[in-house]
C-alpha cells in the first residue's frame, strides 16, 4: 500500500487555526483514522505543552525537525518568514509515496477528500483567484507531491531561492512554472472566490481563509461573515 501524509507547520498564535482543521478534517474524513494517514508537522514555537494539545487533535500527528532558516527568510519580529521557509520542507520528505503539503492553520477540510489521494501530480497545485487580479499564478496553500520532486538536490535549490513578496508561493510558481499540473478549485476554495462567478462554494471541498483570519476583527469581515460560519462551526 502506497504511503500517503500531510505536511505543514505550526505556530502557537495559529493554534486556535489548528483546531478548526483538525475537528473539520476529522468530521469530514473519518476514515483518515483508519487508514492511519500521518501528519508531519513542523513546530515552529510551540511549547512541549501545546504540542502535547495538537497531538490530541488528531491521532497520527507526527513532528518534524525543524530545518535552519536562512537569514534571506528572516523577518525581524515576524514568523511569515520562517513559516514559509519550513513549507519548502516538504520536499525533503522522502519515505512518502504522496505528500500533501497544506496551510492546516488557516483551512478546513468540509466534505470527502479521498479523491484528492487519488490525485498523481508530479506536483499539483490550485491556481489563485482574487477579485483585483483574478486568475493568477497558483497558490500555496495546497500542494500535491510525488516523488519527482522530492529529493535533496531540488530541496536545497529551494532553500538557495531568495524569498520575494509572495515567499514559497512565489518561489515555487517560479521554479516549476511549466511542470506544475492545475487541480480541481475545490480542493483550495479561497474565501476570496465568493465574489467570483466562474466557481460555486457549494462545490468547495476545503475552504482557505487568506488574509485576515476568521478569529481576528477586520474591515472587510462582514463580507465573508457567510463562508465563516462554517470555520467557527468546526472551532
Amino acid at each position: 500500500m502506497k504511503k500517503k501524509c500531510f505536511y505543514s507547520q505550526l505556530t502557537s498564535s495559529h493554534i486556535i487555526g489548528f483546531k478548526a482543521f483538525c475537528n473539520s478534517l476529522n468530521k469530514s474524513n473519518p476514515w483518515l483514522k483508519e487508514a492511519k494517514v500521518d501528519m508531519l508537522i513542523v513546530s515552529v514555537d510551540l511549547s512541549a505543552e501545546e504540542m502535547n494539545y495538537c497531538e490530541s487533535l488528531y491521532p497520527h500527528l507526527k513532528w518534524r525537525k525543524k530545518d535552519k532558516t536562512p537569514t534571506s527568510f528572516s523577518i525581524k519580529n515576524a514568523k511569515i518568514g520562517e513559516c514559509a521557509f519550513h513549507k519548502l520542507g516538504a520536499f525533503s520528505v522522502y519515505d512518502y509515496d504522496l505528500v500533501i503539503s497544506i496551510d492546516c492553520s488557516d483551512m478546513i477540510v468540509i466534505k470527502p477528500i479521498g479523491e484528492l489521494f487519488s490525485l498523481n501530480p508530479d506536483i499539483g497545485m490550485v491556481q489563485g483567484w482574487t477579485p483585483v487580479a483574478k486568475w493568477q499564478q497558483y497558490n500555496g496553500g495546497l500542494v500535491l507531491l510525488n516523488k519527482k520532486y522530492r529529493n535533496k538536490k531540488i530541496y536545497e535549490e529551494l532553500k538557495a531561492e531568495k524569498p520575494t513578496r509572495l515567499y514559497d508561493q512565489d518561489i515555487l510558481n517560479n521554479k516549476f512554472k511549466k511542470n506544475i499540473t492545475k487541480i480541481p478549485t475545490r480542493f483550495n476554495f479561497s474565501k476570496r472566490m465568493i465574489e467570483c462567478d466562474e466557481v460555486d462554494i457549494n462545490d468547495a471541498k476545503i475552504l482557505h481563509f487568506v488574509g485576515e483570519k476568521p478569529w481576528e476583527e477586520y474591515n472587510d469581515k462582514e463580507k465573508y461573515k457567510e463562508i465563516e460560519k462554517k470555520w467557527h462551526e468546526n472551532n
